[in-house]
């Protein structure tokens, strides 16, 4: 997670807010992985576009409604081969057990003994290599879609203790060589009969398409060497047409990517590229917007997510379709130095899983524990900024557990962002977010789809979406904490065929305002349904604001709108015992108004008899 500055400014607590919102990606498309077509007659293709983003080509002549689904809540660790993290404890000595699920149930796992009463912060990378797999999915652990990871402490001496975690992050531990396969550069010329791989070629037409493949050495024509592979086409149909290369077996686990240079005679071409073994379905990705100049194309591996590694050993099939209704009448499309590489790679962090630096309210964290055990968390000051405590007593038990669950948490946010574009036919664009027990809400834009092509953002907040009928999953709140589904929907209204191109998903996020000041007063500061929906429905009405004082001190709790107007105060300055306490905020300002949906920041402040003073400013969301 990036981490997000805010400036506070402070006279009598006075407090300036000068800038309010951020961004968190969801996915900038820049790979089109996990995304899926939908719909009835209306859907036709959805491709990845040169250029990172994603298209959905739709045709209402039948069907009135075409979408593109995601799966949010899963996470990609395909691009490292390790994890690293930092931890320590205290206690009984007892065994770290760390495990990863994947999408459809498969689990990884490693169990270190002994390990959890470790007094200083300790680093470990765990390489996937070590890790062992219970196959209670298909049996083939998915390291693009992670849905769990999970730190356990497992009996070792029992009791209790704490074991505490921070920094998790997507580690390459073992640096690689570069690869470099080639498929075929065409070098051969009219007199080749094989390509590099010693495979067979051909082109084939369906439907009245006529697809004729040749070697071309014309000037401006070839990107490297003597020649390249020209595609002719004229009357694409509605048939699957063009040319296929054998890669004979080739084994590519060792590479990353697809890459080739290519161009065409007219300009937006379009077409697919699909890899297949002996033994697996061939899958197609499909690439939009070649232009008139050569362009280099490099198509991440893991677009490829249906093929598995083991598959990828025996690649068999590579193809190049070309597109109906994209390369119309005739035109020609140029192809050079096919192959699969992977450039050197160095040991170092691929990226930051989680910096563990927001309120435990505000994540994804959650504690379990089996009959005959306890367990809790709490953010505490870490190895690198904050860190998470898992607090445990055994009794009995064999299992207390923190784990972190992939879902985007919206809960701080008051906004979705996309950019889209369209063009040809006018048509209605909807935008659809499911959490994790399928409860549903939508929002409607009106013939929007035909923007010229021109690239249009739309910022939705959260309170204008409404429930979709009567899709209320186990509730009708829809939990910004755990979004599973996301939808982008083009339906009917003004009919016809066109296209809308998406990108740079992602909602608006307001600052997490870290622990200020402090003398040791305030502790186990947490705080319940944020955010809240004060609308006298009887669910999440109210938000409760626990802590624990260390000594005897007055506390008050001040809630400010975003221009730094109190709007509400509880507590006094009568002094209260050392101890737990809470307050509790209805959502009425000073004035008994409900406040209004948005991010409004609080402040709990405790002062004791000699003085000392302790605060703590987080922020809480209105979502009625």
């Amino acid at each position: 997670m990036k981490k997000i500055l805010l400036v506070i400014i402070t006279f009598n607590f006075l407090i300036i807010f000068p800038a309010l919102s951020n961004t968190e990606i969801i996915d900038d498309m820049d790979i089109v992985i996990g995304w899926s077509e939908e719909g009835d007659a209306a859907v036709k293709y959805l491709m990845a576009v040169s250029g990172g983003s994603m298209l959905l080509y739709y045709d209402f002549s039948s069907g009135t409604w075409a979408q593109t689904v995601k799966d949010v809540s899963l996470y990609d660790i395909s691009g490292g081969d390790s994890l690293r993290f930092w931890y320590r404890g205290s206690g009984n000595n007892n065994n770290l057990l760390i495990t990863l699920i994947d999408s459809d149930g498969d689990r990884w796992y490693k169990q270190f003994n002994g390990v959890t009463a470790a007094s200083v912060w300790t680093e470990q990378i765990l390489p996937f290599s070590d890790l062992s797999l219970a196959a209670t999915g298909n049996g083939d652990f998915n390291t693009y879609q992670v849905y769990e990871i999970a730190f356990a402490v497992v009996p070792g001496e029992g009791g209790s203790g704490t074991l505490e975690i921070d920094r998790l992050e997507l580690y390459r531990k073992n640096a690689l060589d570069p690869t470099d396969i080639l498929l075929d550069d065409f070098e051969g010329g009219p007199a080749s009969t094989k390509n590099k791989l010693g495979g067979s070629f051909g082109d084939w037409g369906n439907g009245g398409s006529t697809i004729t493949a040749t070697y071309d050495n014309t000037a401006g024509n070839v990107y490297s060497g003597s020649y390249s592979l020209k595609l002719e086409y004229t009357n694409l149909g509605s048939y699957e047409s063009g040319y296929w290369s054998t890669p004979n077996g080739v084994d590519i686990t060792t590479a990353t990517h697809l890459q080739f240079y290519v161009k065409s005679s007219n300009d937006n071409e379009a077409f697919s590229i699909a890899l297949g073994s002996s033994t697996s379905t061939e899958q197609v990705v499909r690439i939009w917007g070649i232009g008139t100049t050569w362009e280099k194309i490099s198509i991440p591996l893991r677009y490829y997510d249906q093929i598995s590694n083991e598959e990828l050993q025996e690649i068999r099939t590579f193809v190049i379709y070309l597109i109906e209704n994209v390369c119309r009448g005739s035109g020609k499309i140029w192809f050079d130095d096919i192959r699969f590489v992977r450039s050197a790679t160095s040991e170092g962090v691929i990226k930051v899983i989680d910096d563990i630096d927001k309120p435990v309210t505000h994540t994804s964290w959650g504690v379990y524990a089996d009959s005959n055990a306890q367990g809790s968390l709490s953010q505490i000051a870490g190895y690198d900024g904050y860190a998470l405590r898992l607090s445990y007593i055994f009794n009995s038990g064999n299992l207390v557990h923190m784990a972190r669950l992939f879902y985007p948490n919206m809960s701080l946010s008051n906004s979705l962002r996309l950019k889209y574009a369209g063009d040809n036919a006018i048509n209605d664009l909807e935008i659809h977010v499911l959490d994790s027990d399928n409860t549903h809400f939508w929002k409607k834009y009106t013939s929007v789809t035909d923007t010229d092509d021109e690239w249009q953002t739309l910022t939705i907040p959260f309170s204008d979406f409404g429930l979709y009928g009567s899709e209320t999953g186990d509730d009708s709140i829809l939990d910004l904490k755990k979004i599973k589904y996301i939808r982008l929907t083009v339906s009917k209204s003004g009919g016809g065929n066109g296209y809308v191109i998406f990108d740079d998903l992602e909602y608006l996020v307001n600052p997490t305002v870290a622990l200020a000041g402090g003398k040791g007063i305030l502790d186990n500061i947490s705080f319940d349904n944020n955010p809240f929906s004060p609308n006298s429905d009887g669910i999440e009405d109210t938000i409760t604001f626990s802590f624990k004082l260390l000594k005897d001190a007055s506390v008050k709790l001040k809630i400010y709108s975003n221009n730094g107007r109190v709007i509400q105060e509880l507590g006094s300055e009568e002094l209260l015992s050392a101890g737990e306490h809470s307050l509790v905020w209805t959502g009425n300002d000073k004035d008994e108004r409900t406040a209004r949906n948005g991010i409004y920041f609080f402040q709990i402040r405790a002062e004791s008899a000699d003085g000392e003073n302790d605060r703590y400013t987080n922020v809480v969301g209105v979502l009625r």
